[in-house]
């Protein structure tokens, strides 16, 4: 306040500045320019332009980030849709390949197939169902772009991990007819439904270990284990009992007309003798799509858990958006702004109420009043700048 006095008293040191008359004078540049940096110097934090400039930018910054972070799960949940669908055709696959198998050992043109296309069908079966495991396991294949082995430690202990986590969850017979060759062998048949679960079987209530019928440690040193086992059974029946070459479907209705019994019963001595056709028959109801059906099963899960943690970082972000655009910018800045400029203009309304009329021409009182007049817009008619750059009242009064 004492510089502005001081220089306000400096303005008419000069006899050529001094006033002339008897009406109001311009404000000087100097004044104009020290009012206004100590009007600067005082203003209220909340009105300031660098104050609205930094929570402009960080309410921006919640609304971009709300939506950015939680959008991380979209990629997730679009990799599952490819990655559940190769998991559920892993059982099917499976199913297939032990179905081709079977017809490739019998060979009896029952199902009006010959041994040429089951073996290829076969081969066909299987090839697809190495390139469903490996996509999902390991990405970048078939849709998939992120394997579970780098996303999912749940699904990498059924696969890798010694035991048969599968059968945890399952309380029931899986060996139950679990291959064809012993639906003719009734006393094994029998044998395999009395069996307890100290000798491999599975009763209920009751937790099981991993033991099978044929080839038991190939069930308790995982799934992926599990499967390399089945896939090397599948080489070697197709090496043993399959042809190498297929020109196409056979179409002459004369062949697929008969039936060869004598293959059949060549084809089920098979059945119950080759370990490996064994092995893979057992696997219809056994572990290997018992853990497929665990390992689609975790899928799900995790579509289930990327979607709620998607909708709930989304939900919460947008509510810290929310209170940070209110709270912030509209409570803290907007509104404590708009009600000072209106205390402001009242206080300024207040002042020029007691401004000394008497001592005032009527060109300078119209000029005052006119200065606090209100168009219909809600703009003020004339403008402080304008008011002290053109010559004061003196050079309104001319215009």
């Amino acid at each position: 306040g004492t510089d502005v006095h001081h220089s306000l008293g400096q303005e008419h040191d000069n006899e050529d500045d001094a006033p002339t008359s008897d009406t109001l004078d311009a404000v000087g540049e100097d004044t104009h320019r020290i009012v206004t940096e100590e009007l600067k110097r005082r203003q209220i934090w909340f009105t300031r332009t660098e104050v609205f400039a930094m929570i402009f930018a960080l309410v921006f910054a919640l609304c971009v980030f709300s939506m950015v972070y939680p959008s991380r799960f979209i990629s997730l949940i679009a990799n599952m849709a490819p990655t559940t669908n190769q998991a559920g055709r892993r059982s099917f696959l499976t199913q297939a390949v032990i179905f081709y198998s079977r017809e490739v050992a019998l060979n009896d043109f029952f199902t009006r197939l010959c041994i040429n296309e089951a073996t290829y069908d076969m081969k066909k079966y299987m090839q697809q169902l190495v390139e469903a495991d490996l996509a999902i396991t390991d990405g970048g294949a078939l849709k998939i772009t992120i394997g579970a082995d780098g996303r999912s430690e749940e699904h990498s202990k059924l696969m890798y991990e010694p035991g048969c986590k599968w059968r945890e969850h399952e309380r029931r017979d899986v060996f139950k007819e679990d291959y064809v060759a012993n639906e003719w062998d009734i006393e094994a048949h029998r044998r395999r439904k009395g069996r307890s679960s100290s000798d491999g079987g599975t009763s209920e209530g009751q937790a099981t270990n991993c033991s099978s019928p044929i080839r038991p440690d190939a069930s308790s040193q995982g799934l992926q284990y599990l499967f390399a086992t089945f896939r090397d059974s599948v080489s070697a029946v197709m090496n043993k009992f399959g042809v190498d070459y297929w020109h196409g479907r056979i179409h002459d209705h004369e062949f697929f007309e008969q039936i060869n019994f004598n293959n059949t019963l060549i084809g089920l001595e098979r059945l119950r003798t080759d370990e490996d056709l064994r092995f893979i028959q057992q696997q219809y109801e056994g572990d290997l799509p018992l853990g497929w059906e665990e390992a689609l099963e975790i899928f799900y899960n995790e579509t289930h858990h990327f979607l709620a943690r998607a909708q709930f970082e989304f939900l919460l972000f947008f509510i810290v958006y929310m209170i940070g655009l209110v709270g912030l910018f509209y409570i803290l800045l907007f509104r404590r702004a708009i009600t000072d400029a209106v205390g402001e203009g009242e206080k300024a309304r207040a002042w020029a109420y007691r401004v000394p009329i008497h001592v005032l021409s009527s060109d300078d009182l119209k000029l005052v009043h006119t200065f606090f007049d209100m168009v219909e817009e809600g703009h003020v008619e004339a403008d402080d700048n304008d008011f002290f750059h053109h010559g004061g009242p003196q050079e309104r009064s001319r215009q």
